[in-house]
């Protein structure tokens, strides 16, 4: 069974794996579950979920952790929705997949989701390319190199205050003298873009 398109629950666990196929017996409205050890059982039918159409979560845009434990070289995220219960299939890079319960998983989205977050974010990295900073040895520029590294940026970090049109202007009237020339270019970059004008 393709476990990235099809998740089954019984009796509220996940059972995909151990599940070769599964029948419904219209006769006695139960559900016949064979599972790879060949012993079949029969449950009633709201004790089965036969869940399909997950929703894909690109890992370059989520951040999964369970129990403080971030997940790395995570390769693909599915969500799918049961009827009391949210769950989540989990493929890692070295071919190994695990499923979760949604709750427990704590699951960061990247604050460049959002669409003018994501656009400022641009301007910066085109504007990085302004700078003088480079590697002694080759003549690279270092800002560029940094930036295109950046796909993924938590809402709680400094920079989101930065991405945000509607909370720079605050932010930056507060701290007049630390950002006057980050201001200088931000604000041009905002206004280029038609995201912010000053009234």
């Amino acid at each position: 069974m393709n476990t990235t398109k099809y998740m089954i629950i019984i009796k509220g666990e996940i059972k995909t794996r151990d599940v070769k196929f599964l029948e419904q017996d219209d006769a006695s409205h139960k559900m016949n579950v064979t599972f790879n050890n060949r012993k079949t059982y029969s449950y009633t039918l709201d004790n089965v979920e036969f869940l399909e159409n997950p929703k894909f979560l690109d890992p370059r845009k989520y951040h999964l952790s369970k129990d403080g434990k971030n997940f790395f070289s995570v390769e693909a995220i599915y969500e799918f929705v049961g009827k009391d219960a949210t769950y989540i299939h989990v493929c890692f890079k070295n071919n190994v997949e695990r499923d979760y319960y949604k709750s427990q998983l704590d699951i960061q989205e990247s604050y460049l989701n959002k669409k003018d977050a994501a656009n400022v974010f641009d301007y910066i990295k085109e504007i990085s390319k302004l700078s003088n900073l480079k590697n002694e040895s080759n003549g690279e520029q270092l800002l560029p190199k940094k930036f295109k590294k950046i796909s993924f940026l938590r809402s709680d970090v400094a920079l989101t205050k930065y991405l945000n049109p509607k909370s720079l202007k605050k932010v930056l009237m507060e701290n007049t003298c630390l950002f006057s020339h980050l201001a200088v270019i931000i604000v041009n970059m905002l206004q280029l873009s038609g995201l912010w004008k000053i009234k």
